[in-house]
């Protein structure tokens, strides 16, 4: 948990250097009238995202930093159900899920922005067969954007969905799991289903080699189009601590029929 507080600091800290060229990108092209379209691209695209950065890093930080102290309150053994620790054979093993996954999830990904970016180049480069080369710079500027924005997209998508979800895994601070009333911390990372409005709302355990403990919650927010958001996360059960994963699926079953 705390390893993510340090990143959030440190994106912010690009966030800002990302901005400032995006800036000076802008003011130069306005100052000089210049139109080349990969200055243009920087300033828009540095602007935007740096900005972006800027404005979402604090709350993030400020998130993160009251999930260190539940995780810290798991750590110290409140509200905790269950405690057990994976070998090295274990959690490897448990990586290897993960990682088929993501591939699978990376798959998709190139192919939702390689049709967006295919769409694209076709919309901008319409007026072009049109018209001709007069509009031709007017069209690379334009195009350039475009396929700009998707590239930092796919990149912001993959990042987040199939990057750092394995990679915060691979060199755990420890491979051991524990998992409260609201939330659970493996690895070091602390995972919550009581903050900001969030729920949980199923349980799954999957005996096979490695075991696998599945939660999945609604997180605060009407989602899209009225859909409420669905987060998920897993962690790895030793054979050992088959009857301790059990008890933790009884646990949270009984508090779903208390609950409904």
């Amino acid at each position: 948990m705390r390893r993510t507080l340090r990143f959030t600091v440190r994106f912010f800290q690009l966030s800002i250097l990302i901005l400032i060229i995006g800036i000076v990108a802008a003011v130069w092209t306005s100052h000089t009238g210049s139109q080349s379209p990969a200055l243009i691209l920087i300033g828009i695209l540095g602007c935007t995202w740096g900005g972006i950065g800027v404005l979402v890093c604090p709350w993030l930080y400020w998130i993160y930093r009251a999930a260190a102290r539940r995780a810290d309150a798991i750590l110290a053994g409140t509200n905790r159900i269950a405690h057990w620790t994976c070998s090295a054979d274990e959690w490897d093993r448990y990586l290897l899920t993960l990682t088929q996954r993501s591939k699978k999830v990376l798959r998709l990904l190139l192919v939702i922005f390689g049709l967006m970016g295919t769409l694209l180049l076709g919309v901008a480069l319409l007026p072009l067969m049109q018209k001709g080369a007069a509009n031709a710079r007017a069209t690379t500027m334009v195009l350039s954007i475009m396929l700009g924005v998707v590239i930092s997209l796919f990149g912001l998508f993959w990042l987040v969905a199939v990057y750092l979800p394995v990679r915060l895994l691979r060199h755990p601070s420890s491979r051991e799991v524990f998992i409260g009333t609201g939330g659970l911390v493996a690895a070091g990372k602390f995972q919550s289903w009581e903050m900001l409005g969030s729920k949980i709302k199923f349980i799954r355990y999957d005996p096979s080699d490695p075991g696998i403990l599945l939660f999945r919650w609604t997180q605060a927010g009407p989602g899209v189009y009225g859909v409420p958001t669905i987060g998920e996360t897993t962690v790895p059960v030793p054979k050992a601590n088959d009857a301790d994963a059990r008890r933790v699926v009884e646990f949270f079953t009984e508090q779903f029929k208390r609950t409904g």
